[in-house]
C-alpha cells in the first residue's frame, strides 16, 4: 500500500494521531497475527498498525496535569493497552507512563521484542520521537525518493537519507549528520508541502542552530 493511501483516510477528527520513533529508527507497530506490540524499521510505504490518540494537540505536552492518550490500533484485536500519561524527556523526545497506576513506564523488552508497561523508573532509552502525521510524511519523503528528489544547491542529486546506526534519532544525508528532534518542525513542513511542488528545506545540524543545510526538494507523492 503505497503511503499516501493511509494519509487520505485521515480527518480533522483523528488529527491528534502520533507515531512513535524509537532511538534505533524504528516505529512502534502492532502484529496482528500475534496481537504484539512490536518494533519494525522505519518504511515509507504504510503507516504502522499502532498509533496514539490524543485529546489535544502535542504542543500542550508540557502540561500539568500531563496529557494523557490512548493506543488504537488499525486492527483491534483483544489485547488492551492501557492510557498513558506523555511526559517529556529532552530534545522533544516523551517517554509514556502507565495513567492507571501513576507510577509504571513503558519500556520495551529487546529480548522478546515485547511493550513492557511496569517499569519503576523512567528510563531515557525507552524515549520515542513523536510523529504527527505530517512529520512521518516528511521523514518518508527525506527516505525514499520514489516520494521525493533532494538535491544540494548546486542541483546535485544527494540522498536518500537513511537512520544512522550509531548517533540515536539521527538521519546521514550525504555525508550530512541531521537530528531528528531538532528538525522536527521543518519535517512537519514538509510533510505539508503538495505533490509535484519543488521547495527549499534548511536542516539544522548538531545541536547548535547556526549551523545548517539548505537542500532543495522536489515532491513526487
Amino acid at each position: 500500500m503505497p503511503l499516501s493511501s493511509p494519509f487520505e483516510h485521515m480527518t480533522a477528527a483523528n488529527a491528534h494521531h502520533l507515531w512513535l520513533l524509537d532511538a534505533t529508527g524504528q516505529m512502534m507497530s502492532h502484529d496482528s497475527l500475534a496481537d504484539a506490540i512490536i518494533l519494525q524499521p522505519f518504511t515509507a510505504h504504510q503507516l504502522p498498525g499502532l498509533a496514539l490518540y490524543l485529546k489535544a494537540p502535542l504542543t500542550s505536552y508540557e502540561d500539568n496535569p500531563p496529557l494523557t492518550a490512548r493506543f488504537h490500533k488499525r486492527i483491534s484485536l483483544p489485547f488492551p493497552l492501557p492510557e498513558s500519561d506523555i511526559i517529556p524527556t529532552s530534545r522533544g523526545l516523551i517517554t509514556l507512563r502507565n495513567a492507571e497506576t501513576n507510577r509504571h513506564w513503558l519500556t520495551f523488552r529487546s529480548e522478546d521484542n515485547t511493550l513492557d508497561f511496569t517499569a519503576e523508573s523512567q528510563d531515557e532509552a525507552s524515549s520515542f520521537l513523536p510523529l504527527t502525521l505530517e512529520g512521518y510524511k516528511g521523514l518518508a519523503r527525506l527516505i525514499d525518493q520514489n516520494h521525493a528528489e533532494l538535491r544540494a544547491l548546486n542541483q546535485h542529486v544527494i540522498g536518500p537519507a537513511h537512520v544512522s546506526s550509531e548517533v540515536p534519532f539521527h538521519l546521514h544525508i550525504g555525508e550530512i549528520d541531521v537530528p531528528l528532534p531538532e528538525n522536527l518542525s521543518e519535517l512537519t513542513r514538509l510533510g505539508q508541502l503538495p505533490a509535484g511542488q519543488q521547495d527549499v528545506i534548511t536542516l539544522q545540524q548538531g545541536d547548535d542552530p547556526s549551523l545548517a543545510s539548505t537542500f532543495i526538494i522536489h515532491i513526487h507523492t
